[in-house]
């Protein structure tokens, strides 16, 4: 069976947004690894702090509306209302720009506060303070990224996120030579929000017109406050095993564990940050058109291709946590390995947990979407309060893969009550098989010589090995490889041919 155009469209924006997230990735990976050698552990935790209250904020003061948009828009276009779609918009544009200003200055009237609560001194109180800016420019961008998303300008997207991380980084990266400390790293956050903030007009403008009448504020705030609420939850689930270390230990033991966090966090940023920003509008459209059996028939089909792509990256860092961690900061963060190792694998049920999210906001069902992230945020909590005390960084670590767990469970639990979940078992079990055995071979390698240096070619075992396996237990099939064709350049034609020569 040939696959679909939204097959194609689908995976493709998947393949685009992954590819600029690797990119945007491995410039983030730069930027750390230059950022742990310029500061010390303590300053490394500031860092933490910083992040989790900036974070914090912009998640407020989002209120959901980047997902709201990104289901709005798609599902309106679906059903043949461009006017409302373009209304919808610029209803969700406003309360945006209005909702930044209000969380920015919150954020700047709180400053000594947090920094009294995060790193016990009021010594970091204007850096706090000038993070407000960034909060502002960053919060707005975010809800323009969910347009862009409803209106599918998937390349443009990911050019556009590109092109900010890239002045981000280059920004913060000179001012840190020249001995700016962290204020560094806060006005590339502002210079990225701005970017991305401005750049995306131009392509939202040749799909909707941001002119005309307003969209009814009710509707858009019925599905967003639970979507505020859940990533509220999200955040804090991302975020819950840091923040109860920063209350119970010292900002130098906070950065032994950001290094561990950063690097698992590479994870959910080069894989299932690309497959939500597709998956979401696309499943929007499909329950549009087709209602619910639609949308189920979508995440089978997702489930597929998210476990063939995402479990190896956790199992392969989980594997090679030893030598990431030296590349990350280098052999004085020993105390980091196997935290990495515990949050790399452990992100194997946060990836199926997040497509049933996925799935459910799709539908509007965005008050069990809540319900999912309450239950399994308390259990999270309550596992990083019971297991730091005992364990210290090792349990935050594992108070976080028990909260991933909750998720999937419960998740899979909510689920069933409105919707048929089926993922692809057999793509499961077979990608999951295929990247425990590399996995124990990268292991085997490493006993006898563990390099940071040979992490290419640990990486090229890693990924021989794996599509061996692929091949063994026949994995991939004929129309996996038409959309491979389809969504890949002409430029890498050689690798299709390779890749059909192998798998028929």
């Amino acid at each position: 069976m040939k696959p679909s155009v939204e097959t194609i469209k689908t995976v493709s924006g998947s393949v685009r947004l992954a590819t600029q997230y690797f990119a945007n990735s491995v410039l983030g990976l730069v930027f750390f690894i230059f950022l742990a050698r310029l500061v010390t552990k303590a300053e490394l935790g500031v860092y933490a702090a910083l992040m989790l209250s900036y974070g914090f904020f912009q998640t407020i003061g989002m209120l959901g509306l980047n997902v709201a948009a990104a289901h709005f828009v798609p599902k309106l276009l679906a059903e043949g209302k461009q006017e409302g779609a373009s209304s919808a918009a610029r209803t969700i544009i406003l309360i945006g720009i209005s909702s930044s200003i209000v969380i920015s200055l919150a954020y700047f009237l709180l400053a000594p506060f947090l920094s009294l609560a995060l790193t016990r001194a009021y010594t970091y109180m204007d850096l706090f303070r000038a993070t407000s800016i960034a909060v502002l420019s960053v919060t707005f961008s975010v809800v323009i990224d969910g347009l862009m998303q409803g209106v599918r300008e998937f390349s443009q997207l990911a050019l556009i996120r590109l092109v900010g991380q890239v002045l981000r980084i280059a920004v913060s990266l000179a001012l840190l030579l020249l001995g700016y400390g962290l204020i560094a790293v806060v006005v590339g956050w502002a210079v990225f929000g701005v970017t991305i903030s401005l750049l995306p007009f131009p392509f939202l403008l040749r799909n909707i017109s941001l002119r005309g009448h307003l969209y009814p504020f009710r509707p858009i705030w019925r599905y967003s406050s639970p979507i505020l609420g859940s990533s509220l939850l999200n955040f804090f689930s991302g975020q819950i095993d840091i923040f109860i270390l920063m209350l119970l230990a010292l900002p130098v033991a906070v950065g032994g564990y950001n290094v561990a966090l950063t690097a698992s966090s590479l994870l959910l940023t080069l894989v299932l940050t690309s497959v939500h920003s597709t998956l979401l509008p696309t499943m929007s459209g499909a329950y549009g058109r087709g209602g619910i059996r639609a949308v189920e028939d979508v995440l089978k089909k997702a489930s597929k291709y998210v476990a063939l792509a995402y479990f190896p990256i956790c199992i392969g860092l989980a594997s090679l946590s030893e030598p990431a961690v030296w590349l990350m900061a280098g052999k004085v963060y020993h105390e980091s390995i196997a935290p990495l190792a515990v949050l790399a694998s452990s992100s194997l049920t946060y990836g199926m947990g997040m497509l049933i999210i996925i799935a459910m906001s799709s539908t509007g069902m965005t008050r069990r979407v809540l319900e999912i992230y309450v239950t399994s945020n308390l259990g999270g909590a309550l596992s990083c309060a019971l297991l730091i005390p005992i364990l210290g960084i090792e349990g935050a670590a594992i108070g976080r893969g028990l909260l991933f767990a909750f998720m999937l469970g419960y998740g899979f639990y909510t689920a069933k009550k409105i919707m048929k979940v089926h993922f692809d078992s057999e793509a499961v079990w077979k990608s999951l098989l295929s990247s425990v055995l590399m996995g124990l071979l990268l292991v085997a390698f490493q006993t006898f010589h563990a390099s940071t240096f040979m992490l290419p070619v640990y990486l090229l075992a890693g990924a021989s090995t794996y599509a061996l396996f692929l091949k063994v237990l026949n994995a991939i099939n004929s129309y996996d490889l038409m959309i491979l064709k389809e969504i890949l350049p002409r430029k890498l034609a050689t690798l299709v041919r390779l890749a059909d020569k192998i798998y028929t």
